[in-house]
């Protein structure tokens, strides 16, 4: 299993942005900083449409995903989406589920927790970037 940094770039498409994460195995499941998400219905299904923001041009993309489930906020009243986006990282490429959340005021866009990294890779928290940014397609 290959050992990666508590911090790595990855590649998040839709829309092939490049976005710093924290690998968190403390975390159950993983989250991407959206913003301005809203629920719609297409086919009688649930979806919902959010903005995610290209930190190296500032640049917002509108994405639409259908809604997988929604998650419960603890100790709050809100609810958050969960959607699936495709996400590779090194030799590590797979669809897991993000729920989404404005990260803005964090340090990470992107937190990557057990349900990206089970038998996929070992983390050690006192490496950063132990590989090359990924290339955009």
């Amino acid at each position: 299993m290959p050992v990666l940094g508590e911090i790595e770039r990855v590649l998040v498409d839709p829309p092939a942005l490049v976005l710093e994460a924290r690998l968190d195995t403390g975390a159950t499941g993983s989250t991407i900083d959206a913003r301005n998400a809203r629920e719609f219905e297409r086919d009688g299904k649930t979806w919902v449409k959010f903005t995610l923001v290209d930190p190296a041009k500032g640049t917002p993309t509108e994405i639409s995903r259908p809604v997988v489930r929604s998650s419960a906020v603890k100790g709050s009243s809100t609810k958050r989406y969960v959607v699936t986006l495709h996400v590779r990282l090194g030799e590590i490429a797979q669809f897991t589920e993000f729920a989404l959340a404005d990260r803005s005021g964090q340090g990470h866009p992107v937190i990557l927790g057990r349900n990206f990294l089970r038998d996929q890779a070992v983390v050690d928290v006192s490496r950063r970037f132990t590989l090359p940014a990924p290339a955009r397609p």
